[in-house]
């Protein structure tokens, strides 16, 4: 979320950034072809690792299978108290 977050406030910045330095002339600079694609192939690889994960995660969870998330799985357990097996750890 923080990363796609991040990708919009590119997307819309670099657009009114690329806007704003345009002359008054009807044609968008050329700078606006090159940096809306690259961002939206950014956006759309976010969008597609985030799909990816929910997918494996989904089918860890159908089986009943325990697992980490992959950057703040172990802050987690840390935070709820919790075993690798998902039971409470005495204090």
């Amino acid at each position: 979320m923080i990363l796609t977050g991040a990708f919009m406030f590119l997307w819309f910045g670099s657009f009114f950034f690329i806007m704003s330095g345009a002359k008054q002339s009807n044609a968008p600079p050329p700078a606006f072809f090159v940096l809306v694609p690259l961002l939206w192939l950014l956006f759309m690889g976010t969008w597609i690792t985030v799909l990816v994960v929910a997918i494996v995660y989904g089918i860890k969870a159908g089986r009943g299978e325990w697992s980490e998330y992959p950057l703040l799985g172990q802050l987690a357990r840390k935070l709820l108290k919790m075993g690798p097996d998902g039971s409470t750890v005495p204090a």
